[in-house]
Parts: structure tokens; sequence; C-alpha cells
């Protein structure tokens, strides 16, 4: 069905005359509306919003002229076109038409092609008005939004950046020229893309199966907090251009909130574990005494410790996460205490101890990350290595390798169950657990790997998961930068 060249109201006691008019508009693609009287007129006109009114004059209860002034008190309707149909010549009619707010005339009998063509012109000249009004309300938005908007050529070019968009992107203010900029260039100045797997198919619309998320991610320094950008690509398919519309949302207060969180979660974590500990404790104990229970009640009992150990585990996980204090804070992380921390954690965490290669050359280097940033990192890899084998005896190897002049990678690999690709790419949104068909459901809420990236981002390092070259098992590779001057003594 083809578009209308707008929406007439036709208003008019008679039914013969708005006939007439139906007729003689009835070439020219419009929408045709009637009303038989002037509160029909009032309440059509709200409902539908004309693009132009043939309001006849001459009409009982309430003539064209009072129908005419309370259009234009409407603030809805007061730009609506009214062109006045009358039989009436004389020169103080017309005068009155203009006071009440008419637009235009057209006297009866009417001249088929005079008609046609006011209404053709009048109905124009106001979708027009409309179409630039609303762009002068997207223009006046899109200025003054905190989200950032850009318009990308095909090859990436960016033909317009709004102001928020050009605070981001580090631009030239106000209506200052791109010179050809490209996007992935520009922003490659500040930014880095992540996660890698997203902006590997860019500039295309990411069809990615999970979130599909892209991000700008700008890593802390001495004088500037980390800064993470939302990156949504819109495609629009114009003739034979094929332009984009890209969004850049600031997300690094919600990141905030989140750590936030955790933080509330850890003063009321001493709240849930005193009576689950509780709970539990006389659980086991009747557990361990079922004789002397009624048999109709040993299910019940036996159902009951199994649910309380299933939510003893997962209120664990969570308040283990929410444990960890504020990841900025805190010395760097001395190369030298690695051995240290991994003996520690896998003493505590895994049946069998984690193996450390030798540093070599790393000795007495620093890391710009926090050591309890790294503490947790460990940690989190630890706790999947343990949770996801199939005997819940993982062996883990951390190794230090060199990534440059100024990174090393941190390795940390288990012996667990091998991952597909998308499993692999996935394992890093926040609450998808990887694998529980094979070992099972396994305890733990999905919250450990995207905080290490998060961490590990912010550090102004990456990652990357995969499975291992030789066997089963998962690595995870870290590369994470080192301090200037990069040793610990202060030499």
């Amino acid at each position: 069905m083809s578009e209308t060249a707008g929406t007439i109201l036709i208003v008019d006691d008679t039914t013969s005359a708005r006939e007439t008019l139906s007729a003689l508009l009835s070439t020219g693609s419009y929408k045709i509306v009637e009303a038989a009287g002037g509160v029909e007129a009032l309440l059509t006109a709200r409902e539908i919003q004309p693009d132009l009114i043939l309001l006849d004059v001459m009409m009982p209860e309430m003539d064209g002229y009072e129908v005419c002034r309370r259009l234009r008190a409407d603030q809805l309707l007061a730009e609506v076109p009214i062109i006045m149909v009358t039989a009436l010549e004389d020169r103080s009619s017309r005068l009155r038409g203009l006071d009440a707010g008419a637009d235009d005339f057209i006297s009866k009998p009417y001249d088929m092609a005079e008609l046609r063509a006011r209404v053709r012109s009048v109905t124009r000249l106001n979708r027009y008005r409309r179409l630039n009004a609303q762009r002068e309300r997207f223009e006046w938005v899109v200025a003054h939004t905190d989200v950032g908007y850009l318009i990308l050529a095909s090859d990436d070019t960016i033909l317009y950046a709004n102001a928020r968009a050009r605070h981001f992107l580090e631009l030239p203010a106000g209506e200052g020229k791109l010179d050809g900029l490209r996007f992935l260039e520009t922003s490659a100045r500040r930014y880095r893309g992540e996660p890698e797997t997203a902006w590997r198919d860019w500039p295309a619309v990411t069809q990615q199966e999970t979130a599909g998320a892209r991000w700008l991610v700008r890593p802390e320094s001495p004088v500037a907090p980390s800064c993470w950008l939302q990156v949504d690509s819109f495609e629009n398919l114009s003739g034979d251009t094929r332009d984009r519309l890209i969004r850049l949302q600031d997300v690094t207060e919600s990141l905030a909130a989140k750590r936030g969180n955790w933080t509330f979660q850890t003063m009321i974590s001493h709240k849930l574990r005193t009576p689950l500990n509780g709970l539990l404790s006389c659980l086991e104990m009747l557990n361990h005494d079922l004789e002397r229970i009624p048999p109709d009640l040993r299910d019940l009992v036996e159902m009951s410790v199994t649910s309380v150990h299933r939510l003893h585990r997962d209120i664990l996980e969570v308040l283990r996460l929410s444990d960890q204090k504020a990841h900025r804070s805190g010395p760097r992380f001395c190369l030298d205490d690695l051995p240290e921390v991994v003996g520690r954690l896998s003493a505590e965490l895994l049946p069998e101890l984690a193996n450390i290669t030798e540093l070599g050359a790393f000795a007495g280097r620093t890391l710009t990350m926090t050591a309890p940033s790294l503490e947790t990192i460990l940690t989190e890899l630890f706790h999947n290595a343990l949770k996801f084998h199939p005997h819940k005896k993982p062996r883990v190897t951390v190794a230090v390798t060199a990534a440059g002049s100024d990174r090393i990678t941190l390795m940390v690999e288990d012996d667990g169950i091998t991952l597909t690709p998308s499993q692999l790419d996935r394992a890093w949104i926040p609450y998808f657990q990887g694998e529980k068909y094979f070992t099972g459901e396994v305890p733990g809420m999905g919250l450990g790997l995207p905080l290490v990236a998060s961490l590990v981002l912010e550090a102004g390092g990456s990652y990357r998961l995969g499975n291992r070259d030789e066997g089963q098992g998962v690595a995870a590779h870290l590369t994470l930068p080192l301090a200037e001057g990069g040793w610990s003594d202060g030499s």
C-alpha cells in the first residue's frame, strides 16, 4: 500500500458537500476523514491530527469561524493549516475568517484545478514544516544529550559527531571540521576496543549470539580514573550509500555502582554467615542421627541438608566476591611476591598445589596493577579451575613470560574440560556458565571471569581464554603492563 500524501479533515454539515469534496480529492492519494459539525470536527481533529482541514463557514450550532478560533486555541492543533470553504464573496467575511485564524479560502462552486492545486500546496508545506520541526527537536536533543552520537561513512570516516562524542574522542569542539578522521583510528588514540573478538569484524554490525556489546576502554592512569564507553552500531541503508549511526554511552558509573554493591554486601556478610552456619550445623546433627527421627520425616531432613548445603555454597560465592576490597587501593604488585601468593591461595582453594615457573628476568619487577587486584584475579581463576574440573582435583600451572619490553603475560592453565569457541567467547559475560552438562550443575554464580576482565582492562592490560595446546583444560592469558622503572626496591 502506497504512502498517503496527507490526511485531510473535511468539515461540513451537508452530506452532499462532503461527498463532493471527497470525490474531487480522491485522485490525490489523500486519506479523507469527514466530520458533520463543529463539535465532531474538534474531537476528530485532536484524534487524527490532520495535515489540512477544509472547513465550511455556514454551519448550525457552531459556525466555521468559531471552530477555527477553537482550533487555533488548542496547542496540539494550533499550526494545522485551515482552508475555509465559503459561498460568501464579500471582503468582511474573508477578514473575519483571517481574524479567526484561517490560512486560505476556497469559494463555492469549486474550480476543480484550483482546489486540487491549493490543497496539494498546503499539505506539502505543512508536511515540510512538521519534518523541519521534528528535525530541530532531534538536533536539540542530540546536541544536549549525555550520549555520544556519530555518523560514519562506509570507509569508517566520521561524517558527524555531536558534542558528547567530540568530548569522548577529544575532537574539535563546536562545528569544527573533522578532516576525514576515521573512527577506529581516532578512538585508538585514547581507548582500547574490548572484547577483541567483537571488534574483529568492524565495521559490521555485531551479530554475536550473546551480549554482542563492544566497549572502548581507557585504562586508569595516575591522574585519571578508567573510562568505559559502550559502543552500539546501527546500519542505515540510503540509496547507494551505507552510512551508520554510532552510539557511545559512558557506563563507567554503572561499573562503579556494581563495586558499590560489593561493598554493601561486605557490610552485611557477617549477618548472613552466622545464622546460615548455625542452621547448617543443626541439620547436619539431625542428618547423622536419622535413627531417632520418625521414618516419614527422614526424607525431609535429607532434602533440607542438601538444599542448605547448596544455599551455603552459593551465598559464600557471592560473599567471597563482595569481600574484595577496593581494588584501586593498595601497593602495586611485585612479581617477587607471586610464588608466595600462588602457594597460599592454592593451599586454601585447590586439592593439588599449583605449580609456578621461575620468574627469571622478571624478579624484582613491579606491575601497574595493585596487589589486591592480582590476588583477586588468581583467586577467581583458581576457583574456576576447581569448579569446572570433572573430578574436582585440578592441576594448575602459573607462568610468567615476556610480552614486549614493558609488559608480561601471566598464564594460568588447568587440566579440566575443553571449551568450544562459542563458550570461550561467552565466558567473560556475567552470569554465563561455560559448562554444566559434563560435570553436572556447578556451584558458582558466573561472576568471576567478568570481574577478572574488568580488573585487567582497567589496569591497561588485555585478556584471552583458550584451550590448552596439548591435553584437556583451558589457559587464561593475561597481559599486564609493568610499572615505569619496574623495580620494587625503588632503584
